[in-house]
């Protein structure tokens, strides 16, 4: 059954070159509508914040620095994190999930749009409703915990603006990834899950990665997860400069290539498995 919220599809792209634009700005109304399921993920969100909040503030009782970062820096990476959180369009990377498992998504390869860049474009709609609504809360959180220590350069702001393209193009490729099982599975869910879980903790999401084990830590720095909090906020911070802020950001931007090139190419062979299947 289509999805009754994307019912304006057909109007917003019947300008070929504006359809993407469109596109967006059409997962931004949507993204904006509130709902039930996103205020209560907001306000988990809001939670989980306030227990790492309160944890690491006792660790940092009577301590300079813990694992790189002084208590001014690591409550700055805590309310940037649940900013941060918002890059994952999780919405619409439901409704993908749903339209191959159901076979909708044949009508939504039918239409004169390429299929990629359409979940690109509700995608970036979708992030950016997700970031003004994480915004709204953060303007009054923010005070009561303490203000944000700033970037201390302009590279560093610039750097950090690149970093968050690309951790979003980092979870938006992970996610298109996963669809594809949803040609061989019934459900997802569990994979989408353990995504989750695995990505919380190895993107520094839950603690920075610096305070994780050795090992650990250098398995997280050489995935993909690396680039979706730790290394943004690193540079943010201005802990990262010179040559390895630029050998970090050329690693995260490989990444994303291979990620596109095996997104790509599995989401062919499986258009063309759902073809065969429907023919």
């Amino acid at each position: 059954m289509p999805d009754p919220s994307f019912s304006s599809w057909r109007s917003a792209v019947r300008r070929p070159q504006r359809r993407y634009v469109a596109l967006a700005l059409l997962s931004i109304k949507l993204a904006l509508v509130p709902r039930i399921s996103r205020l209560a993920a907001i306000a988990t969100a809001v939670i989980r914040l306030t227990i790492q909040y309160s944890l690491f503030r006792q660790v940092f009782a009577g301590r300079g620095r813990v694992g790189g970062f002084d208590w001014p820096e690591l409550r700055t990476y805590l309310l940037l994190v649940f900013l941060l959180e918002g890059l994952s369009p999780v919405q619409q990377e439901l409704r993908m999930y749903a339209n191959v498992r159901t076979g909708q998504v044949a009508v939504d390869l039918a239409r004169p749009v390429d299929y990629f860049w359409s979940h690109l474009a509700l995608s970036i709609g979708m992030v950016i409703g997700e970031l003004s609504l994480r915004l709204l809360v953060l303007v009054p959180l923010a005070p009561a915990m303490g203000p944000l220590v700033l970037p201390p350069s302009l590279c560093s702001s610039l750097s950090f603006a690149a970093g968050v393209g690309l951790a979003f193009l980092t979870r938006l490729l992970l996610g298109y990834i996963i669809a594809v099982f949803c040609f061989r599975l019934l459900n997802v869910q569990g994979l989408s899950w353990a995504r989750g879980a695995i990505e919380s903790l190895l993107s520094g999401a839950v603690i920075p990665l610096s305070l994780l084990p050795s090992g650990l830590a250098t398995l997280a720095e050489n995935l993909p997860f690396h680039g979706m909090v730790f290394l943004p906020l690193q540079i943010y911070l201005g802990h990262l400069h010179g040559g390895a802020l630029v050998v970090s950001l050329l690693r995260q931007l490989a990444w994303v290539i291979t990620l596109w090139i095996a997104a790509r190419a599995l989401w062919s062979w499986g258009a063309r498995r759902l073809v065969v299947q429907g023919g």
